[in-house]
Formats: structure tokens, sequence, C-alpha cells
């Protein structure tokens, strides 16, 4: 397999079922037991379908789409591409490809925290003294509200983070956060985020970067060297 297949088939378009992708990967390798599946195609393939792009759920007794699921597939995504970008840090990855403040693409981690970390809930915490990871998240939100007057930050030991997934008119897919209440010695902040657009975004940023690479020597030599085929996921041919 050269170079170029190999980066062909790490792209594979996710809208194309696995029987193309096997095909595509038989033409490439000649060897018609097993297939390797590229785990960024398969990742970008479940998102479409845990959000009900590639099928149409049953009405109820499914009432809802598992797009939570899909949110966390999307930041296994972001993570996969951000290793193989030229970035420098995930804050110049969600500038670059996402189109998101510093601010917005935190309210983003925060989702992914809160689903991953806390029991598959839209809540999460930030603390003034706690971990370096809370505690620089907490002053982001701090220099964002500073000139609120009604904040005393001295009193502020944490600081609540709650969601609202839905979509809304305009461009963005994370509208800057809002102080839903001040409590004694802490804050609760809303991020409104539209999930949906925020999956397709996601696609569309794995379609970037994989320009990216086709245009830089330097991006190419990173992904040969560490992208593997071998290491992707066997299903051999009965």
């Amino acid at each position: 397999m050269t170079n170029d297949e190999k980066l062909d088939l790490y792209f594979f378009d996710p809208l194309k079922d696995e029987k193309k992708y096997s095909q595509e990967y038989f033409k490439i390798t000649g060897d018609r037991s097993v297939v390797f599946y590229s785990p960024l195609y398969l990742l970008r393939r479940h998102v479409l379908l845990l959000s009900g792009k590639l099928i149409t759920f049953p009405k109820p007794p499914v009432y809802q789409l598992p797009y939570f699921s899909a949110i966390m597939l999307s930041n296994i995504t972001i993570t996969s591409l951000y290793q193989l970008s030229a970035c420098c840090d995930y804050d110049e990855f969600y500038r670059l490809y996402l189109n998101k403040s510093e601010i917005q693409h935190l309210g983003l981690r925060c989702l992914r925290n809160s689903l991953e970390h806390n029991s598959y809930q839209l809540l999460t915490r930030v603390k003034r003294g706690r971990s370096s990871r809370t505690r620089r998240s907490y002053r982001k939100i701090k220099t964002f509200f500073d000139s609120d007057t009604r904040v005393d930050w001295s009193t502020i030991d944490h600081i609540k983070i709650v969601f609202e997934l839905s979509s809304f008119s305009g461009y963005k897919i994370v509208k800057d956060p809002i102080i839903r209440k001040i409590h004694s010695n802490y804050l609760l902040v809303l991020f409104t985020i539209d999930p949906f657009r925020f999956l397709a975004k996601v696609d569309d940023a794995a379609v970037s970067v994989s320009k990216d690479i086709l245009s830089s020597d330097t991006l190419q030599a990173k992904f040969n060297r560490n992208i593997k085929s071998k290491n992707w996921i066997p299903v051999y041919e009965r």
C-alpha cells in the first residue's frame, strides 16, 4: 500500500458503506482474506449513524436519536485530527477548523467532560483551586465575565456549567456563555450548543485536514510516520 493509498483509505468518505470501503481495500492490497478498516472512517461513519444520517430511526418506543454518543465519538475524531494537523494546541485547532473562539472552544470541551466524566449528564463543574485543568477553565470563564459587576469573584469557589442542546439561527454552533444565576459561592453558567451543526462541522474538519496533509510534505511525513495500517481494525472475510 502506497502512502497516497493509505491516506485515501484513512479519510475514506463515511457516506460510502463498508462494502465500498472493502472493495477499495481489496483493490489496493489484493488480499481478500481480511480487510483493515480505517479507525477514522469508522468514527465518522458511526457519528453519521448515531445522528440519524444513515438510517431513519423508528418512531416510539425510540424517542430520541442517540446523538450524545455521536458527540462523544466526534470528540475522539477531533483528537485524531489534531494529532495529524500542524496546530500547536487545541485552541488553535478549534479556531482554524471549527471557527471557535477560546470561550466557545471551552464550552465544547466542557460538554465533552460532562458526558464522559459526569455520568452522561449535561452538567460539569470547574473549581478555582482544584486541578490545574479545571483551574484554567475557571480562569477563562472568570476573564470572560470580569466586566460583570454583579459578581464578587472573591466568594466564587466554583462554576457550575450546564448545557442547552438545540438548534438556533445564525452560523454559530455554540453561543457565548451567559450567567443564569449567581449564588453566594458559585455561578451557574449556561452554554447553548447546536449538536447537529457541531457534528457536521467536525466532519468538515476531517475533510479540511486531509486536504492540508495532501498539500504539505511535512504533514504527509507526519501522517505516514504516525498512521500504521497494520494497526487498523481487521475484519476477516468468510
